[in-house]
């Protein structure tokens, strides 16, 4: 006898339903889907990764420069002021004498007060182990003049005021030494970088595709008046997943960076910051507030579909804003109490949005859809 014979004759949707198999199927096609979307934003990220990597690295190398800048500054202000500690007292202290060669020709056009009209020098023959251009200097090549120690007016020059000295030249060398820029510490961190960062732009290009697919296949288990929430609701939810990428990219990660470094000056220590590091931070940061901004969605969801109404939703408020602490602690990569309360925080307004654009729901003002009684929902 067929299973039909003994199926309940009162079910209506017992025609209508999938059988687990037919739901791992249905998914096995969203997921494909899905992920062809993904390959192909993932292929095209590749010819834009240097742009994204630059994107991402921009915050902390403007708050790193900010901070350095920032630091010599407070510095040069100890050195006028006279108000410099033991280790400072020590560096600057006058040099020893060092002999410095001047080329006499130009020494004599110095001191009479003539210029040298972008004349060059260069060694003619060796001096000490310097390098010689002799024979490599073209022959149009007339500013350069060869000289050799003898043509030389050998000068003793010493730094009086060192630390003055090293400050004022403190960016230039910063900027020359790259000390403004994240470092690597192994020779695969570069690639590795980069093919992270096109997999995660990858991800946000295709999350039109990966979002459709998903909540297409959740769709296909719910009733009709469900279904017209989910599509009405899918552009919504796109939105506030990139919106909540860019505020955090440029709203929340330069105040966190600058926050961060802080804690470098005021303990004494000097930041040296990997691209590995940052990069888990930079990435991981903004897909978890493009995610945290789902909640007033999920809440108007819920909500709508009468699994909760607003005011039980509304009476756990302090269960839910202590349960966000305890999110924010475990998804926020860096583990650091201001990251946590930089999530923490728009968690909570979020949430609060969610309650209020359930109770204007309400009032009339949705957008037109009725929604049957949550107890007939329910109880179906």
């Amino acid at each position: 006898m067929s299973s039909a014979a003994f199926s309940d004759p009162d079910d209506y949707f017992s025609s209508s339903r999938m059988s687990f198999g037919d739901h791992l199927e249905e998914l096995r096609k969203h997921l494909i889907r899905a992920g062809i979307g993904f390959t192909a934003c993932l292929i095209f990220s590749f010819f834009i990764g240097t742009y994204v990597l630059g994107i991402i690295k921009k915050p902390v190398e403007t708050q790193l420069k900010a901070f350095n800048q920032n630091r010599i500054g407070e510095m040069s202000k100890k050195v006028e002021n006279g108000n410099l500690t033991e280790d400072m007292v020590a560096a600057n202290r006058p040099t020893p004498f060092f002999k410095f060669a001047f080329p006499r020709e130009a020494l004599i056009a110095a001191l009479n007060g003539k210029s040298d009209d972008g004349a060059e020098f260069a060694w003619k023959g060796p001096a000490k182990g310097a390098d010689s251009i002799e024979g490599e200097l073209s022959k149009g090549d007339s500013k350069t003049k060869l000289v050799s120690p003898k043509d030389c007016v050998i000068v003793p020059v010493a730094i009086y005021d060192p630390l003055k000295m090293g400050l004022g030249m403190d960016e230039s060398l910063r900027e020359i030494r790259g000390e403004n820029q994240l470092s690597t510490l192994s020779i695969q961190e570069p690639i590795m970088t980069y093919f992270k960062v096109c997999v995660v732009t990858g991800l946000v290009l295709g999350s039109p595709v990966i979002f459709w697919e998903l909540w297409s296949f959740v769709a296909a288990g719910l009733y009709p008046h469900e279904k017209k929430y989910v599509f009405l609701y899918l552009p919504f939810s796109l939105g506030l997943f990139l919106g909540g990428i860019l505020l955090c990219q440029f709203g929340v990660m330069p105040v966190a960076i600058s926050a961060l470094l802080s804690f470098n000056e005021l303990i004494g220590l000097k930041p040296d910051l990997r691209l590995s590091e940052w990069l888990g931070f930079a990435i991981m940061m903004p897909l978890v507030f493009g995610i945290s901004f789902q909640t007033p969605l999920v809440i108007l969801f819920i909500d709508s579909i009468g699994l909760l109404d607003v005011q039980t939703i509304q009476s756990k408020r302090g269960v839910v804003w202590f349960a966000m602490v305890i999110i924010a602690a475990v998804i926020t990569p860096s583990g650091d109490p201001f990251s946590l309360l930089m999530l923490w925080i728009p968690l909570g307004l979020l949430y609060e949005l969610g309650i209020v654009m359930c109770k204007l729901r309400r009032r009339g003002t949705d957008l037109g859809i009725d929604v049957p009684d949550r107890d007939e929902v329910v109880g179906v």
